[in-house]
């Protein structure tokens, strides 16, 4: 009997890991020669098959989980098809599908309002014509694909995994200048009717569904896209001992082939941005989703803020970061193993000091020596931030003494601020509330904009003081940025919209135009009141296409960013435009809330997209304030936009 009960428990236990164990399955999509009379040239696409086949492999998939779609079985419908069939299908909740597509790339005029450029990004089938013809729909839009693979994931429930590779032109609207002798995978030309002007403006659609990438609804499992170039750019091939291939589908094939389980999708991306640096490809690829996961079915993970060496010179490295991100010379930095995400009590395996801080890189001087290739996979920490000039100077006038030395103590270990023994720019007084409390009261020019009790406990008063001064720093830093290049030049203004319609979650789904004379005061300044909304419209009247970023300077000295905003779906590279285009934000509505007081929307353009997320990020989940959103290059080169408003209070 005993023997039986531990047989029986035995096959017990092994069933439980089997079925605990995720199916693995693929579908490759590969395009190498599109149909005759479409316009297309043919690509190396099939040779990137057997790269992504063995990547697979090598990572547990089995071989016959792995189906393949060639040229002619790869139309609209038999793409559609084929994840239906061999993923959607087979699948059951918890598994991990992958979907890779090689071929082409285009953008296809928008048809349903839903795109702020008036273009859908859309995979070139196999019987799609690159001109346009009426009445002809066979490419595969961003919004069927994306709305396809949502299926996929609420088929894979909250605990499996769907990855996605996209070796195409994502959009297809421009390259960089001397490309080099490869094919590339798209085109400049739109799929467009003849004078095509984009959406129509008054009534707004807002879209909320697309890719939907970043989007963990619960139901969903979480979903990876690795795509081959930024979406305003072409992707090229690369030649490998004289054969070519897909510069995605390369890169993912070396890096994962040698990839282990402890390695997460950050580092996958991180490594493939190397790998096609290094070919000399006039390219960027990208990456969405929920990167910070350890890859084909592992564990979520922290989140890292952190640097990948650009430029490797024996013992001098250059870094992403720099004056525009508030980080000076004399900052001192560590340099830990790629996917090293809680550095306490780790060794690093070098230490240095920024030497040289430009606007957007900086170079950094290590104190060791380390071998390049190593240095290459690594990441790079701010250890100790230098903050220079971006100090405010803080004077304490009339406090009690036991008050004063408890708050001179706190601030003494903020770096973002320095005692004054005169008046400064941030002054700071007690009183005495109604409530028979007293409090500290931080003044900025006699106009006070924060207020403490003086009994705070001590931890909450300095991460609070830490938290506030550091944006009031960062205000002062951005009020006074004033930089002009004449080739790139992006201003914008605010459209009036009234909320219409709301989707079932309350977000705003339609809006409609109001009169721009409606937010206007009669002295011509605008003024909008708490619960009112608006859209943004851009206009780029310089010489070159740029990236650009919107941030929000509020009354009381907080900064908030606002394109790209605090979606996780959100990313820089959304936000560019192309040499004398205007472009309304018709998909992206904010409404006003406090605090009241004049606020200052800042825009930045520059020649690669900047991000003041991970910089700005809210230290809980407090409620949007101000403008809440509802729904190898030179690059120190940027010019700056101001435009100025007020809030008050709700209208009655």
């Amino acid at each position: 009997m005993k023997l039986l009960f531990t047989l029986l428990f035995s096959l017990y236990a092994t069933a439980l890991v089997a079925q605990d164990k995720p199916n693995k399955f693929a579908l490759i999509v590969a395009i190498s020669r599109y149909k005759p009379g479409t316009g297309w040239n043919n690509l190396a696409s099939e040779k990137d098959i057997p790269l992504i086949r063995d990547a697979l492999k090598k990572q547990g998939f089995p071989e016959q989980n792995i189906v393949v779609l060639r040229d002619q079985q790869a139309t609209k419908e038999g793409i559609l098809n084929g994840i239906q069939k061999h993923l959607i299908d087979k699948a059951k909740p918890g598994d991990i599908c992958v979907f890779h597509f090689s071929g082409h790339g285009q953008q296809v005029y928008d048809n349903n309002g839903d795109e702020a450029d008036g273009y859908d990004e859309a995979l070139v089938t196999y019987d799609s014509p690159m001109d346009y013809v009426p009445g002809v729909e066979r490419h595969l839009r961003d919004d069927d694909f994306g709305l396809k693979l949502e299926e996929v994931r609420r088929k894979l429930g909250d605990n499996g995994e769907l990855i996605v590779l996209v070796d195409a032109c994502h959009s297809g609207s421009g390259t960089r200048n001397n490309p080099p002798p490869t094919t590339h995978r798209g085109t400049t030309k739109a799929y467009a009717p003849k004078n095509y002007a984009g959406p129509a403006s008054g009534v707004n659609k807002v879209d909320d569904k697309l890719f939907g990438l970043g989007d963990r609804r619960q139901g969903l499992a979480p979903m990876i896209a690795f795509f081959a170039s930024r979406s305003m750019e072409l992707n090229y091939q690369v030649k490998v001992k004289d054969e070519e291939y897909g510069s995605l589908s390369m890169a993912f094939f070396k890096v994962v082939n040698n990839a282990t389980e402890q390695m997460s999708y950050k580092t996958i991306s991180d490594r493939i941005k190397v790998q096609i640096r290094n070919w000399g490809l006039p390219q960027n690829p990208d990456a969405e989703g929920e990167l910070d996961k350890l890859i084909f079915g592992g564990n979520l993970l922290t989140k890292a803020d952190y640097y990948v060496p650009l430029d490797v010179k024996g013992r001098e490295i250059t870094i992403s970061t720099g004056l525009i991100y508030n980080v000076f010379e004399g900052s001192t930095i560590r340099v830990y193993p790629s996917d090293t995400r809680d550095t306490f009590g780790v060794a690093p395996l070098a230490t240095g000091t920024i030497i040289k801080a430009e606007n957007f890189q900086s170079v950094v001087k290590l104190n060791e020596a380390i071998d390049p290739a190593v240095l290459t996979d690594s990441w790079v920490f701010l250890d100790e931030i230098n903050f220079g000039d971006l100090q405010a100077g803080v004077f304490l006038k009339n406090i009690p003494d036991a008050a004063r030395a408890r708050l001179e103590a706190v601030l003494g270990r903020i770096k973002e601020v320095k005692l004054s023994q005169v008046p400064a720019s941030l002054n700071v007084e007690t009183i005495s509330g109604d409530d028979g409390n007293s409090y500290y009261v931080f003044k900025h020019e006699q106009e006070a904009f924060l207020r403490l009790p003086v009994n705070m406990d001590d931890g909450r008063l300095a991460d609070t003081l830490q938290y506030r001064l550091r944006h009031y720093a960062w205000s002062r830093y951005f009020l006074q940025l004033n930089k002009v290049d004449p080739n790139i030049r992006v201003s914008f203004k605010m459209l009036p919209v009234k909320v219409t319609k709301r989707n079932e979650r309350g977000g705003i789904a339609e809006t409609q135009d109001l009169p721009e004379s409606s937010i206007r005061d009669k002295n011509g300044n605008i003024v909008m009141a708490v619960g009112e909304a608006y859209n943004l419209e851009f206009t780029n009247s310089g010489q070159e296409r740029c990236y650009f970023t919107l941030l929000e300077i509020m009354p009381d000295h907080m900064v908030g960013p606002l394109m790209p905003g605090t979606r996780i779906n959100e990313k820089p590279t959304d936000y560019f435009m192309e040499p004398d285009e205007t472009r309304r934000n018709t998909n992206k509505v904010f409404s006003i809330g406090p605090p009241y007081g004049k606020n200052r929307l800042l825009l930045i353009a520059s020649r690669e997209p900047l991000d003041y997320r991970p910089f700005l990020r809210k230290p809980d989940n407090t409620k949007s304030r101000g403008s809440g959103d509802e729904g190898g290059v030179e690059m120190d080169v940027m010019n700056t936009f101001f435009l100025d408003y007020e809030i008050i209070p709700k209208k009655q």
